[in-house]
């Protein structure tokens, strides 16, 4: 069953990542950025507070890295849909974060933001 109009929670500590993401998503129409975190604390309160449907996390932040955030949020709730998004997804972080929970990973280094909106319809097709 696939998700309407999902909400997503996007998480990066660079604001301008965080914003081309954004932008991505309200111009495609297809979800709805319902929040922003720039580190893995801010990510795990966010994810508290709004329950989105989808999260869209970032691994190298300042407070909490996103590896820690991923761990944390996936105990808030084991059936939580993050996909990371990072430049570190070919190494071992990328592999630890599908080992943690994540659904899908994206590479920052040659991102676009109809990338991110892609992964997300792809995941949520098996949702």
């Amino acid at each position: 069953m696939k998700i309407e109009n999902p909400s997503i929670l996007v998480v990066d500590d660079s604001r301008l990542i965080r914003r081309r993401i954004c932008d991505g998503i309200d111009s495609s129409g297809l979800a709805t950025v319902c929040g922003e975190a720039g580190d893995g604390q801010e990510a795990i309160e966010q994810f508290r507070k709004l329950c989105p449907d989808i999260v869209l996390l970032d691994l190298q932040m300042p407070v909490m890295d996103g590896l820690t955030a991923l761990r944390e949020i996936i105990a808030i709730n084991p059936q939580a849909i993050v996909i990371v998004i990072s430049s570190h997804v070919a190494e071992a972080d990328g592999v630890q974060a599908l080992s943690a929970g994540a659904v899908a990973l994206v590479d920052k280094s040659d991102f676009e933001p109809d990338t991110v909106m892609t992964t997300v319809n792809e995941i949520l097709t098996y949702v």
